[in-house]
């Protein structure tokens, strides 16, 4: 197989945007969507689209400010037009993001705030919010008596499936979600009323699930969704013996309504998150314009905890992934305007041993040549059906040019204690800040070896390209088998900047160099996709194979093995840069068949196993593929909880020191920074630590937590963080009066409130263990009632 680079071409999805959501291409779209679009076999052109029916194709946008609209809506109170300074925006420049939908698009009603649910909650309530795939909303464990009768019903007072199919326009109380379908607890309770043969009878569960159009994700013996709620929120509601953290399952029943987000599973197929952000910012959304529609109209606020435990490999791990962003700032606001408490668990990622992450010392040179020898390896595996994702991190820098990035040179800097200048970016500054980059050049440069080659792959145009444009790769068939593009996010730097009393876990609160606080800064970003090594149609393009257009993709793909690849960039040889490497994730999340096989880097120095013959769980001083700084790379916002695994039996063993356990945590549990982050990543700054952890595995022979089936009655084991992420949200809502109490008198973070109270309750010797690496465990271990 030939393979060269071709065409250097603008990063518009080879101009296949649908008509009505795309005004013009000068606005770049993500490098995920260009890649997934022309991929494709047909263009997804205006004449052959439409909204109307589930047999056609929707994508739904999150360009300019597409996800806060909702709840920007939401914010001004209720009805008319939003209340001036109430609009969400972003302070990062992101390109646009496109998310394939099953059905139609409908455009949505504004979500009446005032219109309030008839359903009244008890007190002391905690609302759950759960975003995940594979909900069995029927379950026991999400069930409960009604008015003290032997009727059971449903613990959800809202559901939304993303994937339903509704005819017409109708709407739930006051809400009309974009696509999908959505049930109050009025109608849930009719689900469940024609799923019985009595009024008491115990609901047929595949009769709700058919109902509520989950009968085919709920096929199987377990699922993800369902074990993780159960972890968050489950409880029998015969059982009145209180557990470990003093919580009374069958009280708890009727303390801890339920709002469920039922993911697109395009979504969650999908483990490189290219279509994630649309929707769970549409899902989170949803849930926090439902809560404040089930506030009291007087009294005390009912708190809210949502858990969504998913995670990716690659990103800048500083908090400006479009999704926390947007996590960030809606928690922000929602809890400034509404009063009630928000809290958010991610899970801090499997990838510890991956090996998927890296950092290269790349030097500028004014004159870049095709170098001899790559400077490092890419394993691309074979039998992987999943594109190869690789993205490159050049350090932070507000060091730029005002003409460059398309502002005027007042907004860019300005003196200290200047009250003037851009607070956020809203949405035509950031479309002017990404038109700009469109006409600037790159000088970024990446090198390309085959395996077996001994020539690099070069781009043969006359220059090179220039940001938010990429560079085509094809075989000798004209295939289009992987891409290069090169990207320069813009952002607000200060948003990131320490405030006074936060953790020194959080961001540097040092000044640039010039000693004027830079108001804008950037990250230079080249991101590599290559085709699959064995190609197979998606699972997403077979279920809308009868569909106009079709979403077939084109036949192609590269070879496995070693690729080698090699950095560069123009300028001052004076000048090393540190550039961090993030494989993707690729491999195939549970509940799915097998699809993708996980590529990663190649280092010799780094060693798997230690010389006693066990998993290696140290970095040494000459490795350059890293285990440290595995975050996952949603996890890492400034309002979000981010949750480690440990191993339960490592809790007596690390204290033996023959027993070499160290830090307890899982083998499989991503670790932040430490204090090891290099000196020209400090302003872009990683997360330094975990906040807690939580027990996923018993022992060595027994890893996982069992949890419930699909099924009532049934239970399997499952670990990962994905599992610890939930019981740290059960614990917060057992313990969110102490932990307010916390935030009140602090006035930290509701996050850095979390680890307060953890730190609390683990000198008082209650639910929680030492922790002996804040980079992997945080600040203590959780006990909890679900470990076993």
């Amino acid at each position: 197989m030939t393979l060269s680079w071709k065409n250097i071409v603008f990063m518009d999805g080879n101009h296949s945007g649908p008509v009505g959501l795309v005004t013009d291409y000068d606005f770049p779209m993500s490098s995920y969507t260009d890649w997934w679009l022309r991929s494709l076999e047909e263009s997804l052109t205006g004449g052959q689209f439409t909204f109307q029916t589930r047999q056609k194709v929707s994508l739904l946008g999150t360009e300019n400010d597409g996800p806060d609209a909702t709840l920007e809506a939401a914010l001004s109170g209720g009805r008319g037009r939003p209340a001036k300074g109430k609009v969400l925006r972003l302070y990062s420049a992101h390109p646009f993001e496109y998310g394939p939908v099953l059905g139609a698009i409908r455009k949505q009603n504004e979500p009446f705030i005032d219109d309030r649910s008839a359903r009244e909650l008890q007190p002391g309530s905690v609302l759950m919010g759960i975003i995940d795939d594979g909900i069995a909303l029927a379950n026991s464990q999400f069930l409960k008596h009604q008015d003290n009768s032997e009727k059971l019903v449903s613990r959800a007072e809202y559901f939304w499936n993303q994937d339903a199919e509704l005819e017409g326009p109708e709407t739930s109380r006051s809400y009309q979600v974009p696509f999908g379908r959505d049930w109050d607890s009025a109608e849930l309770e009719r689900v469940f009323d024609n799923a019985r043969c009595h009024s008491t009878d115990f609901p047929d569960q595949d009769q709700v699930n058919r109902a509520l159009e989950m009968d085919k994700i709920l096929s199987n013996c377990a699922q993800h969704g369902t074990h993780v709620m159960d972890l968050a929120t489950g409880y029998n509601h015969r059982d009145m013996t209180a557990n470990e953290l003093g919580e009374v399952p069958g009280d708890c029943s009727h303390l801890r309504p339920i709002i469920a987000v039922q993911l697109a599973r395009i979504a969650t197929r999908e483990s490189s998150g290219a279509f994630m952000s649309t929707y769970v910012t549409e899902a989170l959304n949803y849930i926090l314009v439902r809560a404040q529609q089930l506030q009291p109209e007087k009294g005390t606020k009912i708190p809210l905890v949502i858990n969504f435990s998913y995670g990716i490999f690659a990103g800048t791990l500083s908090g400006n992934d479009h999704m926390e962003e947007w996590i960030d700032i809606a928690i922000e606001k929602v809890t400034k305007e509404f009063g009630f408490p928000i809290f958010v668990t991610l899970p801090a990622g499997n990838s510890y041993l991956e090996k998927c992450h890296g950092e290269r010392k790349v030097r500028r040179s004014t004159s870049v040549k095709p170098p001899k020898f790559p400077d490092f390896e890419l394993l691309v595996q074979p039998d992987n059906n999943a594109p190869t994702v690789v993205e490159f991190h050049w350090p932070e820098t507000t060091n730029n040019a005002p003409e460059t990035l398309g502002v005027p040179p007042d907004l860019v800097t300005r003196k200290p204690g200047d009250s003037k200048g851009i607070r956020d970016l809203p949405a035509k500054l950031r479309k002017d800040l990404l038109e700009t980059q469109t006409k600037v050049l790159s000088d970024l440069h990446l090198f390309l070896w085959p395996p077996g080659a001994d020539q690099p792959l070069e781009v043969k145009s006359g220059r090179g390209p220039n940001f938010y444009h990429g560079a085509e790769l094809r075989d000798s068939a004209d295939r289009l088998v992987g891409m290069l593009y090169h990207e320069r996010l813009i952002a607000l730097a200060e948003k990131r900047l320490a405030k006074d009393g936060q953790e020194d876990d959080d961001l540097e609160d040092e000044q640039p160099p010039t000693g004027k606080p830079a108001l804008l800064s950037e990250v230079r970003k080249l991101t590599l996709i290559l085709a699959p090594t064995q190609f197979e149609q998606s699972l997403y393009s077979r279920e809308m194979s009868r569909s106009r257009p079709k979403l077939q993709q084109n036949e192609a793909s590269i070879p496995a093995g070693k690729w080698g690849i090699a950095l560069a960039r123009t300028g001052d040889h004076k000048i090393e840069d540190t550039v961090t490497v993030r494989c993707q994730r690729g491999d195939t999340p549970f509940g799915f068949r097998p699809f993708g096989r996980q590529s990663r880097l190649e280092d010799f120095n780094y060693h798997d196993y230690a010389p006693d013959g066990r998993v290696n769980e140290k970095d040494n001083d000459r490795q350059w593929v890293l285990r440290r700084g595995t975050l996952s790379a949603i996890a890492t916002g400034q309002e979000t909880i981010r949750v480690g695994s440990y191993r339960l039996s490592n809790l007596d063993r690390r204290d033996v020191p023959t027993n070499r356990v160290e830090s307890g945590a899982s083998l499989f549990s991503s670790a932040a920074y430490g204090d090891d982050a290099p000196d020209d990543l400090l302003r872009w700054w990683p997360r330094k630590t975990i906040d807690v952890a939580a027990a996923t595995e018993i022992s060595h022979a027994l890893p996982g937590i069992k949890a419930t089936g699909t099924h009532s009655g049934s239970s399997f084991r499952f670990s990962g963080t994905s599992s610890a992420a939930p019981q740290v949200a059960r614990w917060l809502a057992a313990s969110v009066g102490s932990v307010m109490q916390q935030k009140k008198k602090t006035g930290k973070s509701a996050r850095i409130s979390v680890r307060l109270q953890a730190k609390r309750e683990l000198k008082n010797g209650t639910n929680f263990a030492p922790s002996k690496s804040k980079a992997r465990t945080g600040v203590a271990l959780l006990k909890g009632p679900r470990a076993r």
